[in-house]
């Protein structure tokens, strides 16, 4: 019987049962018949190599030859499942984790899992979850919950709206969602766009009424064009055959806007571009 370490090392922080004797006599048997993965190799088709003491235990060994054994698919599962059976306290909950995470792998790889161990392991990965996250908010609620109180303080905020193609204020003191059924917008999509005290959405500058910074908005009204929503891009001209439709912005925020896949668009020339309907004319 080898004189293993690590084995001596497992005899200390599991209890002793039918189960760790099993365990012991697989890595043991292991280490008998090849003291090498490349003497493994010679002997099977396909071998696999196991951490006699997992690195999920945090005890050491990680890289060290002697907490290393090299075993068949079928004793490697059999190591993983015995471990949660002789295990105890800490080591007990990361062997559990330990073999569900080998199972998922397995399942990946094509192989299968007897169907009743599987339900015990997961009803038992599901409570031991279940028991880490006692007492602690869900991150998704949290996250949603964070999101509705934002776009309900949206809601209230008011804003100046500027025209940008006539260098006009349109509206003042403006709640977004009426400035959307007054003008036929979406509302979830100026949502999106107006982060700011100043933000753009296609031809129209939307300024807080609490925004005390009115330069920002004197100078994107003396500009030709509109200031870029997404700064890789440049700007164009765009125009719709069918509607007459005529409007200012990048390319990325028209296929943005217009759920339109940029690799869609033949880009024979930078300076204009055509896609159905629609002619791009860069901005110089």
């Amino acid at each position: 019987m080898p004189n293993n370490t690590y084995i001596q090392l497992l005899l200390s922080i599991t209890e002793n049962n039918k189960y760790r004797r099993w365990y012991i006599q697989i890595c043991e048997r292991a280490m008998l018949r090849a003291s090498s993965k490349r003497d493994a190799n010679n002997l099977y088709e396909y071998i696999e190599t196991h951490h006699i003491i997992p690195k999920s235990f945090q005890l050491g060994g990680e890289r060290d030859k002697s907490n290393l054994t090299h075993l068949t698919p079928r004793e490697h599962y059999l190591c993983h499942i015995l471990l949660t059976k002789c295990t105890v306290d800490q080591y007990y909950i990361k062997s559990n984790f330990a073999a569900w995470a080998f199972i998922q792998n397995n399942l990946f790889q094509g192989r299968t899992s007897k169907s009743k161990i599987y339900q015990l392991l997961r009803e038992e990965i599901a409570k031991l979850s279940s028991i880490n996250q006692k007492g602690k908010s869900k991150p998704h609620t949290q996250l949603h919950t964070n999101n509705k109180n934002l776009s309900a303080h949206k809601r209230r905020l008011q804003y100046n709206v500027y025209n940008l193609l006539n260098k006009q204020q349109i509206e003042e003191h403006i709640t977004l969602q009426d400035f959307c059924e007054k003008y036929t917008f979406k509302y979830d999509n100026v949502l999106v766009s107006i982060r700011d005290y100043k933000s753009i959405y296609k031809n129209y500058l939307f300024q807080r009424k609490d925004s005390k910074n009115n330069h920002d908005v004197e100078q994107a009204l003396s500009q030709q064009f509109i200031i870029r929503k997404f700064k890789s891009s440049k700007i164009y001209n765009i125009s719709n055959s069918l509607t007459n439709e005529i409007f200012t912005m990048s390319r990325a925020q028209f296929c943005n806007d217009y759920n339109i896949k940029s690799y869609n668009m033949s880009i024979k020339s930078k300076i204009k571009i055509t896609y159905k309907e629609w002619t791009l004319n860069l901005v110089p």
